[in-house]
């Protein structure tokens, strides 16, 4: 290939690689970033050219003791290609990180995925609510086959299954001890679509029988047909035992000391009452040891009355308060982490629920590591002070992490004596201006010798401080900034190591020269539809031919908009047929990248990725939210979510049917059903769920939109997002219906 060809597939190369719809970063062996394209740019906020030649973990710092590293020095050491995912807190956004290898170094494509973490942050939701729904759930085919597709670990509870997995090896069938019941529930369900509150009699796995009710519904999801049920015990005071045996396990085996502390009726007085085994363990301290003692008794007088401001605290504020506390156990001066939570009974404070975490290692752990993120921080650069004949008087140990010099070898010396030749005129012009005007800072780049004679590129700040008695001389602080090598050698580099991480990462690049009517793919676009990598005489029909016949039609609207430059660029994602007649997902991007005179597109290069898991991936999440919205629908119980604020998110049809307001009416609205005389009711609640306990089927009264005062049966718990509450579930049994 000649010179001018190479430089020509080198120019055509960079501009493909800016215009890949990815940020790109591209390192050498040793970790450092040769080159990066202009998303990558507008992800890490800089200039290519403050990101070339920095090391890897400079330019991503919070990169280091993640996952992200982990792969990207895998690949590096294996030469295979790793992915990852990882959230930027800066920008708000998720990307999925893929690491790609070469000869001499890895390439890292982000791809920005926050659109597909939303919708499974969504799913979720739907999850956690299904959770902690009171009942139990299952969704089976409705054909002879008789298969579970989805199990509720409600159900699992229920009939006494080991798991989801071991329940969904048996049979919807296996769970009716009437056969004839179950027979004809599917022939109502064939003949009407759905039933509500039939009763039944169930069968657990272990062959115990028991009675309760059944809603189940056909419904359409992803183009299968499934009964959706949602199954009901008739003995409240098994759930209610379960519940108290569940709570009594968390209680004793979390990791965190937990005790109970009784208020007293004017909050002037806090007896401990109980602890867990955690307690004692991290105290030294038994339930004998504290039970009716107070915070004083146990802690001493200072210790104990700091505590008691705590508790009163969150007396007064009926909220958890948190706090770190200096405490004398297990020994003295030990740091604790102390979460303090109101127990909540007709709108009086009965009880305290603490929990702490002895975090004295964790915080010796964070001094140690501000000390070492100040030297960090201080190795970076380093100072270097001279006189006014340009004499070296002292440098900072940090040159020795810079230049490789010890301060001994530099200190004595004439400054000069270390600048290149080429550079020092320069250097004494800058030092000129500080001596001729003290108040001036001057910024000089030029070349520094190191320790092993090599010569790095440095840019050093100073300023006159020969008036300063504690100085008395002229301060430059100094930095590395060597520039990375020939251009052309960084522009080859940049072309091969583009080449490898295309072949590596299923990408088919193209490039269609419409005057010629010629198109070039590289050879994986053979692998992908099996077409030759050079096809003359090329126009859209020979595409059309492997595209899916549903996706044809926008593709090629798509394409003739941009290259009528009604777009920005070309970028659809189709089903194109592979040498095996399968259809595989493809997202295709391009641009044109040349136009003659009169507008019209005569060039256009772009790209051909493999995204047929990620589509699936979609679609298994569609699959999934259609189930759940389904349950949601079919449940014969008035479901609401309000958010942190009290505004309703949610409003299914039984609560349209139990409460008389429709679902347009509330949403965005603050809850409409609480009694008009007792406002004050719905505060407490939201405390006792704020604190972590959840409200199972308590008699209560809520208001219709007609007015009526209508008795209800409720439970309600709180929904927890990955960092906040994202809002409280409430879940209304109508008693009217029960009773009749």
């Amino acid at each position: 290939m000649s010179g001018s060809e190479r430089d020509s597939d080198v120019l055509m190369r960079d501009e493909m690689l800016e215009r890949v719809s990815d940020a790109v970063v591209v390192l050498d062996s040793d970790f450092q970033c040769l080159t990066c394209n202009e998303r990558a740019e507008g992800l890490l906020g800089t200039d290519a050219d403050d990101i070339v030649g920095s090391h890897v973990w400079t330019v991503f710092p919070d990169m280091v003791g993640t996952e992200a590293q982990r792969k990207i020095e895998a690949t590096m050491e294996s030469g295979q290609q790793e992915t990852c995912e990882r959230y930027d807190d800066d920008i708000d956004r998720w990307f999925e990180v893929r690491v790609y290898p070469d000869e001499d170094g890895v390439s890292l494509f982000f791809t920005d995925i926050t659109e597909r973490r939303e919708r499974e942050l969504e799913v979720d939701r739907y999850e956690r609510i299904l959770g902690h729904l009171p009942v139990a759930i299952e969704r089976a085919t409705t054909g002879d086959d008789d298969e579970f597709t989805y199990v509720t670990e409600g159900l699992v509870e229920l009939v006494g299954a080991e798991s989801t997995d071991a329940l969904l090896d048996h049979r919807p069938s296996e769970l009716y001890a009437n056969a004839d019941e179950r027979e004809a529930l599917v022939e109502s369900l064939a003949a009407t679509g759905q039933v509500s509150d039939r009763p039944i009699e169930f069968e657990t796995l272990a062959g115990d029988t028991f009675e309760g009710t059944i809603t189940a519904s056909r419904e359409e999801i992803s183009g299968g047909e499934y009964y959706v049920t949602i199954f009901e015990s008739g003995t409240d005071e098994r759930e209610h035992e379960q519940g108290l045996a569940r709570a009594d396990a968390m209680f004793r085996n979390a990791q965190d000391a937990i005790f109970f502390v009784d208020v007293d009726a004017g909050a002037e007085t806090f007896v401990f009452e109980r602890a867990n085994p955690a307690y004692e363990d991290q105290t030294g301290l038994s339930t004998e040891d504290i039970r009716g003692e107070t915070a004083g008794e146990i802690l001493g007088d200072d210790a104990g009355e700091t505590l008691v401001s705590r508790f009163r605290e969150c007396v007064t504020t009926q909220e958890p308060v948190e706090c770190e506390l200096e405490l004398p156990v297990p020994d003295d001066e030990s740091s604790w982490s102390i979460r303090i939570a109101p127990v909540v009974v007709d709108g009086e404070v009965v009880q305290l629920v603490g929990s702490g975490r002895d975090v004295t290692d964790r915080k010796a752990r964070d001094r140690d590591l501000a000390r070492y993120e100040t030297f960090v921080e201080i190795a970076t650069e380093f100072v270097t002070v001279v006189d006014a004949e340009k004499t070296v008087e002292y440098v900072s140990p940090a040159a020795t992490q810079v230049v490789g010099h010890e301060p001994d070898d530099i200190v004595g010396s004439s400054l000069l004596e270390h600048v290149h030749p080429d550079d020092r005129e320069g250097v004494e012009t800058e030092i000129g201006k500080l001596l001729g005007s003290p108040s001036k800072t001057v910024t000089c780049t030029y070349r520094l010798q190191q320790a092993d004679g090599s010569w790095a590129t440095v840019e050093s700040r100073g300023v006159n401080r020969l008036d300063a008695d504690a100085i008395g001389g002229l301060v430059f602080v100094t930095r590395d900034v060597t520039e990375q090598t020939d251009r052309e050698q960084t522009l080859e580099q940049v072309r091969q190591r583009f080449e490898l991480a295309v072949e590596g990462a299923t990408i088919s690049t193209w490039d269609w020269d419409r005057e010629a009517d010629e198109i070039v793919f590289n050879d994986e676009w053979t692998n992908m539809v099996g077409l030759a990598s050079e096809v003359p005489e090329f126009d859209f029909d020979i595409w059309a031919d492997v595209i899916h016949p549903d996706d044809v039609d926008d593709a090629r609207a798509a394409l003739n908009a941009h290259l009528d430059g009604e777009t920005e660029r070309y970028d659809q994602e189709v089903r194109m047929r592979t040498e095996d007649g399968d259809w595989q997902w493809v997202r295709t991007i391009g641009t044109v990248v040349d136009r003659d005179a009169s507008g019209t597109a005569t060039r256009a290069t772009g790209l051909h990725i493999d995204i047929d898991e990620r589509k699936h991936v979609q679609q298994g999440l569609s699959e999934t939210t259609n189930t759940l919205e389904a349950v949601i629908k079919a449940s014969p119980n008035a479901i609401v979510i309000v958010d942190p604020a009290g505004e309703v998110v949610l409003w299914n049809r039984a609560a349209e049917r139990l409460f008389g307001w429709e679902k347009d009416e509330v949403l965005g609205e603050p809850v409409p059903f609480i009694p008009e005389n007792k406002p004050s009711k719905f505060e407490p609640v939201i405390g006792q769920l704020n604190s972590g306990e959840t409200i199972q089927t308590v008699k209560t009264r809520r208001q219709t939109k007609s007015g009526e005062l209508r008795d209800v049966r409720l439970s309600s718990t709180r929904i927890d997002g990955e960092d906040e509450i994202v809002g409280y579930l409430g879940i209304f049994q109508d008693l009217r219906a029960s009773q009749s």
